[in-house]
């Protein structure tokens, strides 16, 4: 199983290094590139008869655990990479709206959803700020 995950870290590393040398595409679409000319061009080897490739292929991934893998592996690295994006400063700027929000939806809740005694809180009234700008810049 690690034999696997780090021959897919090396493979998205060169295909990263190709694409920033020679194509110049942003990384994750460069390498999402990449790899599916790869893999249709692995297609295309198998329909012309080459099936030594597909035979392997199907053995690595008979030794995949996907639910293992994706649980316990990928789910938490990923979350982990998404927290780090976020700004806190923004965070704590739309944090009361929120706490609003969650407290009306609360109150409709516990009286089984009559009239709000709050204002309903309009979120698209104003332009929706983002708690990860530097993750993804406006």
């Amino acid at each position: 199983m690690f034999n696997v995950a780090v021959a897919c870290l090396v493979l998205t590393a060169l295909l990263a290094y190709v694409n920033k040398r020679f194509i110049g595409l942003p990384t994750t679409i460069g390498v999402m590139a990449i790899a599916l000319l790869l893999s249709v061009a692995l297609l295309g080897l198998d329909a012309a008869g080459f099936t030594g490739l597909h035979e392997a292929e199907a053995a690595l991934l008979a030794q995949i655990d996907f639910s293992g893998v994706l649980m316990q592996g990928m789910l938490s690295i990923l979350l982990f990479a998404g927290a780090l994006h976020i700004d806190l400063h923004e965070l704590r700027l739309e944090s009361a709206r929120f706490a609003l929000h969650r407290l009306q939806q609360l109150q409709q809740i516990l009286l089984l959803r009559e009239p709000a005694l709050v204002p309903p809180v309009n979120l698209a009234e104003r332009p929706a700020r983002c708690a990860c700008r530097r993750a993804f810049p406006t």
